[in-house]
């Protein structure tokens, strides 16, 4: 027993060994390292307190390992700063060969332990058979009653022992059995014929028959308490339930053939009555039919109040085990449905659609939360039946030890699942809420965003052709860039709620991986794993792209309203410009206005009439038309952006567009090259335009 303890201890501290070989960075893991801190660090508004756990990055540095964090925030910390916590695969493979072994050495050591026990057994059958079937009625008649009845009894004994312990031996066939059972039949038939033969020498009165039958009934009482003892133990496994129901009707049986003994008995008992009335009280047949009606009695009532106690026995282990095996079934079939999920959803109706899932799970197990207290109940009975059996009878003890502990491990595996769908329909709930807010935040802001990049690339379509027109364009451009620029707290309110989305995802997905390592690691069986893909990414890179889209709008808004300003600066100076231009071209024309008189009609005229009436030449013409200053360059900037050459008649307000009279034909393009050269003046080139 110290050595069990001892090893039991040795798989007890396994559990809480901390694991050391993923610390090294060559050391690979096909799943996440799990580490914990064991104290707390803090480093730019960055940290973690002391037990809090996260997911192992990368720890090719000695120094700082890169760690997930709670929160999902990806930091640096110190190496010495973490643990790996338990349960340690390696610890706990070893522990667990080690009490294998320790199992398997046991197992060979009882098996040796049957096998010496059941020879030395057999070998003292042996020698008791030898022994009676050496025996003769003048040995007998030299003995006292109680010394011959001493030595059957010491076979019977021996013999039921080797009964007992030949069942789990290696060194005795059923064939050996037989011819031993053959050899004691017959030794016993042997003593029954002596005893009757003393019996009938030593008392002519007594009945051969009665005799026969007191040893019958001995018999018959020997083989119902060997059966009766025999046959307890019920390993465990998923035929245990059918060996409890076969142990319980061999012990009916028995019962069936006490009840039969027992009516025997009192037959038996009114002869003997008969023939002690005939025989005085004090003589030896007297005394020898007292003994033995006396001794029958007592091992009869000893066995029949034997049966309920093994029949309550094994009925309770019956029921245990059944409790057992449907919690088993039940565990089973919850644990590997909360192994399906490694992830959440971003699509509400399947979040919603798994919360009630779940919730249906705890219903099913608070239905059936009722075959726990059915195991424990069944437990306490097996153990208060096993208490009520003589210590010189067959106990079970090392099996409800086994199944104390089994009992307990379904009630923890059971609690645990309970634990883990509460928290799940708790993690569930607020993530829907959360999503629900950040879809419709998002959508709507996505709506807004495509609609105002509508509005924006209309504007540009519109053709400014004066200064007013560009003045309410320009307060369009105003309105839509304030509007723009205002949703800038609200794309960082989205930008927000996408990260506490994806951290709660993160968090959630962190522990659906934990149970699923530390079911992993308590039942030693691989659980399938898939490559994850987190929703968290695509919450965050969601995020991403909507504030892609907003800073896009903002910068163009920004651009186009900052390019209509400086156009329109850019026109009110050129406005500004043409109205100094013109007031000093007015004021020069009144200066250098020159003046003909007609010499017929006394009245004045312009130089280009009076040239055209051929009062003056062509160059007197020029070189007035030049003094008076009537004709004006002007060059223009379109809306598209081209340069136009235009010459205005200073006087009339008249415009000539070079480009346009060109495509008329009116003038050439050599004209205007002659114009650019300086040998045609710009009177020369308007003469042209006019004529």
């Amino acid at each position: 027993m110290e050595n069990k303890r001892q090893v039991q201890r040795l798989v007890n501290k396994s559990k809480t060994i901390v694991r050391l070989k993923p610390r090294n960075p060559e050391e690979k893991s096909s799943s996440p390292v799990m580490v914990q801190a064991i104290c707390d660090f803090k480093q730019d508004q960055i940290g973690i307190l002391k037990g809090n756990k996260g997911i192992l990055k990368d720890n090719s540095q000695r120094s700082k390992w890169q760690v997930t964090g709670p929160g999902c925030m990806d930091m640096l910390i110190p190496s010495v700063c973490l643990k790996i916590p338990p349960p340690n695969p390696l610890s706990i493979g070893l522990a667990n060969k080690n009490e294998q072994y320790y199992e398997d050495i046991m197992s060979i050591w009882n098996q040796l332990y049957i096998n010496v026990k059941s020879l030395i057994l057999w070998q003292y059958c042996l020698k008791d058979m030898k022994y009676i079937s050496s025996l003769t009625v003048s040995m007998l008649s030299k003995m006292r009653p109680d010394e011959y009845r001493s030595i059957i009894k010491r076979l019977v004994t021996h013999y039921q022992e080797f009964l007992r312990t030949s069942q789990g031996s290696e060194m005795f066939g059923e064939e050996e059995k037989k011819t031993i059972q053959g050899h004691f039949d017959e030794a016993q038939n042997h003593y029954n014929t002596l005893i009757i033969q003393l019996t009938a020498d030593t008392s002519p009165t007594l009945s051969l028959t009665l005799l026969s039958s007191l040893q019958e009934l001995r018999r018959r009482l020997e083989l119902a308490e060997s059966g009766l003892t025999s046959h307890l133990h019920v390993p465990l496994g998923d035929n245990s339930v059918h060996e409890c129901s076969v142990h319980i009707q061999n012990l009916q049986t028995v019962h069936q053939d006490l009840d039969s003994i027992h009516g025997e008995y009192l037959r038996l008992r009114e002869k003997i009555i008969k023939q002690l009335d005939g025989i005085p009280a004090d003589s030896e047949q007297a005394k020898f039919l007292r003994s033995e009606q006396e001794t029958i009695n007592q091992k009869l009532g000893g066995l029949q109040g034997l049966y309920p106690a093994y029949h309550q026995r094994l009925s309770a282990l019956q029921a245990l085990l059944q409790s057992l095996l449907q919690a088993e079934d039940i565990i089973k079939v919850h644990e590997a449905r909360l192994t399906e999920k490694e992830t959440t959803s971003l699509d509400l109706r399947e979040v919603g659609n798994y919360r009630s899932t779940l919730k249906q799970m705890k219903s099913d197990l608070d239905q059936k939360r009722d075959l726990l207290t059915t195991m424990d109940s069944d437990l306490a009975k097996a153990v208060h039946w096993n208490g009520h059996i003589s210590e010189s009878f067959h106990k079970c003890d090392g099996d409800l030890s086994k199944y104390s502990d089994l009992v307990g491990q379904m009630s923890d595996r059971w609690r645990r699942i309970q634990t883990q769908i509460d928290n799940r329909i708790r993690d569930l709930e607020k993530q829907e809420k959360q999503l629900s807010h950040y879809q419709q935040s998002s959508t709507l802001l996505q709506q807004w965003i495509d609609n105002a990049r509508k509005r924006q690339d209309a504007l540009p379509t519109v053709k400014l052709s004066d200064i007013q027109t560009l003045m309410d364009h320009l307060s369009q451009q105003k309105a839509l860039h304030t509007e723009i620029k205002r949703k800038q707290d609200e794309v960082e309110v989205v930008q927000k709620t996408a990260d506490t989305c994806a951290v709660s995802i993160k968090d959630y997905e962190l522990q659906l991986a934990s149970y699923g390592a530390g079911l992993e690691t308590l039942l030693n069986i691989p659980i399938k794993r898939t490559m994850l893909q987190s929703p968290a990414s695509a919450v965050r890179q969601e995020a991403a792209d909507l504030q892609s889209h907003y800073i896009e709008l903002l910068t163009r808004s920004s651009d186009y309203y900052r390019f209509l300003e400086e156009l329109l600066k850019n026109m009110e100076k050129l406005k500004k410009k043409l109205q100094k231009s013109q007031e000093s071209r007015s004021k020069v024309h009144r200066k250098r206005r020159v003046v003909i008189i007609d010499p017929d009609t006394g009245l004045e005229m312009s130089v280009k009439k009076a040239y055209q009436r051929k009062l003056i030449d062509y160059d007197t013409f020029l070189k007035l038309s030049e003094q008076e200053g009537e004709w004006e360059e002007i060059t223009t900037t379109g809306s598209d952006g081209s340069v136009r050459l235009v010459i205005e008649d200073t006087k009339t307000g008249t415009q000539y567009d070079i480009q346009d009279r060109i495509k008329r034909g009116v003038i050439d393009h050599k004209a205007l090259d002659q114009y650019r050269a300086g040998t045609l003046t710009l009177t020369q080139l308007a003469d042209q335009l006019t004529n």
